[in-house]
Parts: C-alpha cells; structure tokens; sequence
C-alpha cells in the first residue's frame, strides 16, 4: 500500500481547510443533494464529498457508507488531492499503490474510485467529490464531465456561509462534542449553542427567526432492537433536512425531540414549511419506511432576543399539543396568541 504524499503547500492547504470551519458540522441537505446526484447518475455504491485534514479524511456527505471519517494514510482521496484533474483507479486489485489497501482488503471493499479535487480560494485542494464501487471499472463507462459540474457545485456552496459552520474552534485543546453520533445533526449541547449565538445575534443587530420543537413518536413495529431505532432516527433527520431550507437548522434534543430554527417570519410561508415537514414524515411511499405514530409541533414566532435560552425551550415543551391530539397539529405561539393548526 502506498500512503498519499502530502501536498506541496501542506500547511496553507490546512490552513484553507480550517478556514471553511466546515469540519465537524452537520449534516446539510445542500451537499446530500450533490452526493445523491452522483450516486445515482453513476449507479455505484458510494459517493463522498470529503475533506482531507492533517490526518484523516472526513465526510462532509457521504452516500452508501455510514462512516464519519477513515484515516487519511489509507485514503483514496489523499492522492486524488494532488490532481489537477480526475484521479482514477479502475481495479484496485490491479494497483500496487492500492491492492493492500484495508480498505480494499477488507469493508466497503473497493474495486473503483474517482474523484475530483475541491478547491476554495486561490485554488488551493481541501477535499474532493468521489464516487466508489465494489466492482471494477473502465474509464470509458462514465461521463465525467457532470463530476466535475457536481464538484464546481460542491466548491460552490463552500463558498457560502451557512448555519452549520458557525462554530467555535478550541485550538490546542479538547473540543466540545456538538453533534449526535447517530444522525450527524447537532446534539443538544450544539443546538443550544447555535440558539444562543441566534438569540445574541438578534438582539445586537435585530432579525427574527421561528423556533420549532418537534416530537415524533415511532410506529409500534415490534422491533427494538438499537440497530433499528438508529437506523428510524437517521431516516427522520433525512427526511426533515429535505424539507428545510438553505439557512434553517435542525438539531436533535433527545430521540424524539428535535429543535428547528426556521428563518420564515412570515405566518402563511411558515405552515407552508412546516406542512412540508410534516408531509415528508408521513410519506410511505417506501415500502421499507414506516411513517411515525403522531407528530407534534409547537412553534414559537418572532423570537426577539430578550428571552433566555431556557425560558425559550421550556415555553416551547410545554406548548406541545397533547398526545391524544390529532398527528400533525401545531401550536403556533405569536406573543400571547396561540393557534392550534393542523399541517397533515
């Protein structure tokens, strides 16, 4: 096996890297699309946006595969880094550089790669969109000029601030867990973190921003195994990150309860979201997706900074609908007005 060289410019391509305050934070549904698109147009196993830091490669989104991150000395993406344009390997039995490889010798045993260098500002390479397969390939077989419209894609939403990268960084030192090991979503630390930077944000220079506490409870399936609960709440943020917009936020408070941050003040394009969401929970058109029990909402509008972070929450728990209210109901709290609203 031979381990990627590192870059010429190594420490300022780290730099760079660290600059985007992109690693470590959660999953968006900008960057899904991207990997979904490439996954499905090239009909392989798996398909990455990945970011190469000092010694490991991390996924910013990740197709197939349910990892965070490998070690950057066995990583494809650590050669496919130093390309100036698509690095292939159709065999990787039939690469001494790779036929060792323990990521080929063994899960999710690698027989094709492809990837395309990501570049930010001056060009410098910080990841890179791949797509993967357990089969080998020829070059022929593939069009790569939509990897490279998807990763000009890709590049292009680094370029864009967003929730999800504004977080502090402790250098030299531990740094505080924000996000849920299971769905990739912020944790509660992370998305009360967020909710205080949004609180102080407002009160300092003004804006509003909706606040939604939702509660899914599962379907009876008979199955309680870990290994199947996870695998439900993975399903659950999928589906609420698809129906949320580029600047919303989501995090998880418990295994039922999670915290939008919903930037629409507006009443009508609110419940137009919300709708969404709740539609997207509801969908069965999966056989293998078991919609949730019952849904409830609480929505607390106009948040104007001058409220705690704990007063916020503990006034949105307790807004909740009852259980024995019909799914899909929302309390909508709009300073002492409360609307019960049915999305479903």
């Amino acid at each position: 096996m031979k381990a990627p060289p590192l870059a010429p410019d190594e420490p300022q391509r780290i730099d760079s890297l660290r600059a985007l305050r992109v690693l470590d934070t959660p999953v968006e549904e900008r960057f899904e699309r991207i990997t979904r698109l490439a996954q499905k147009f090239y009909g392989v196993a798996i398909a990455a946006i990945t970011l190469v830091d000092e010694d490991r490669q991390w996924f910013k989104s990740i197709q197939g595969l349910e990892a965070k991150a490998t070690e950057r000395r066995v990583s494809f993406c650590g050669h496919a880094l130093l390309e100036d344009d698509i690095f292939v390997v159709e065999d990787t039995l039939r690469d001494e550089r790779f036929d060792d490889n323990p990521l080929v010798t063994g899960p999710p045993h690698i027989r094709f790669y492809a990837g395309l260098p990501l570049r930010v500002q001056q060009r410098i390479p910080v990841g890179t969109l791949c797509v993967i397969d357990s089969r080998p390939h020829a070059t022929s077989e593939f069009d790569f000029s939509v990897l490279r419209d998807l990763a000009a894609l890709a590049e292009r939403e680094f370029a864009f601030e967003s929730p999800a990268n504004r977080r502090d960084t402790i250098h030299g030192g531990p740094r505080e867990n924000l996000l849920d090991e299971v769905t990739g979503l912020w944790n509660w630390a992370g998305i009360t973190r967020q909710l205080e930077e949004s609180t102080q944000r407002i009160k300092m220079i003004g804006g509003e921003i909706t606040l939604v506490w939702l509660r899914v409870t599962p379907a009876d399936t008979g199955n309680t195994s870990a290994e199947a609960d996870n695998a439900v709440r993975r399903d659950w943020s999928e589906r609420l990150l698809g129906a949320l917009d580029f600047f919303d936020t989501v995090g998880t408070l418990d295994t039922r309860d999670f915290l939008l941050m919903v930037h629409e003040g507006e009443r009508a394009q609110l419940l137009v979201r919300l709708g969404m969401v709740a539609n997207r929970l509801t969908q069965n058109g999966d056989p293998a997706y078991t919609p949730p029990h019952h849904l409830a909402f609480a929505a607390l509008k106009t948040i104007d900074g001058r409220m705690g972070v704990a007063e916020i929450l503990e006034q949105l728990e307790k807004g909740l609908p009852e259980p024995e209210s019909d799914s899909g109901t929302l309390v909508l709290m709009n300073g002492r007005q409360r609307s019960r609203i049915p999305l479903l």
